[in-house]
């Protein structure tokens, strides 16, 4: 696995020194601190993983060594996929409303959005996450559905500063590794965490962002590998974990969590140029 995280870290690198030199106009954002920035590393992201790990398919298969395992990979890609591409979608149809309550309002209101579009990609992506997963009876499935589709808003919630979704992520990635269990999602957690790391860099020195396609993306895996590795009592635990993230995201925001403790606040401005920054709200 230290091979393919590896070789994830090179192609991540190489794309995303060609695709932030392009600025392509349509995926320009405006971040926090009202500077354009091209919301191009969840694409990087994606496209590092998908090859590292399309690769390592081929490679069992034609080896005639492709069993169950092979085949539990690629339905954790197929769910990162639809994640991906209603992220993607999200990305490139510029603002609109932030937040599950403005999302069903939008609802409410005869007007469908990209945003619940994001939150049904989720939900599905789960699903192939927990068909991924032998062994689980139907409650546990919904747990793992429910597990998966939170942690993927809360990454998107965590993704409003320079690199601070990134950096939530090598953490939690880096402690899931070591305590999870060896599964399909946690040798996928793996090759992305490989991927993930050489995009802290321009994230942080607001040269990229994730946007939504890689902020969600990122939320997908851990919780995927998060799901893999704990017990019926464990998911009930990572659910009302990730509930009780998104009712903060929804109330008091994760932002104004981070600044009001003083520990996440050096960590959210570390390597950072302009120190912490937060969202006006």
């Amino acid at each position: 696995m230290a091979a393919f995280a590896g070789g994830a870290a090179v192609i991540s690198a190489l794309l995303a020194r060609s695709l932030i030199r392009f600025r392509i106009a349509r995926f320009l954002h405006t971040n926090v601190r009202g500077i354009p920035v091209p919301a191009v590393l969840g694409i990087v992201l994606f496209a590092a993983t998908l090859s590292i790990l399309l690769g390592a398919a081929a490679a069992l298969a034609l080896a005639g060594r492709w069993g169950g395992g092979g085949t539990r990979i690629l339905l954790v890609l197929a769910g990162a996929g639809l994640v991906f591409g209603a992220g993607l979608i999200d990305d490139m149809s510029g603002s609109g409303p932030r937040g599950l309550r403005q999302h069903m309002a939008s609802l409410a209101r005869g007007r469908a959005t990209t945003g619940l579009l994001k939150i049904a990609a989720s939900i599905a992506g789960g699903m192939f996450v927990a068909l991924a997963l032998p062994g689980r009876d139907f409650a546990e499935a919904v747990l793992v559905v429910l597990t998966v589709a939170g942690c993927c808003n809360v990454w998107n919630g965590l993704d409003v500063s320079p690199g601070r979704a990134g950096k939530v992520f090598v953490l939690a990635a880096i402690v899931v590794l070591l305590a999870g269990s060896r599964s399909a999602p946690w040798a996928v957690l793996a090759v992305v965490l490989g991927a993930e790391v050489p995009l802290l860099l321009p994230d942080l020195r607001e040269r990229a962002m994730l946007g939504d396609a890689g902020a969600n993306l990122l939320g997908f895996f851990i919780g995927a590998a998060v799901a893999a590795s704990l017990s019926a009592a464990g998911l009930f635990v990572a659910v009302a974990v990730v509930v009780i993230l998104n009712l903060l995201a929804e109330t008091v925001t994760l932002s104004r969590l981070v600044r009001s403790i003083a520990p996440l606040r050096w960590f959210d401005g570390l390597g950072r140029v302009s120190g912490p920054s937060f969202p006006p709200n």
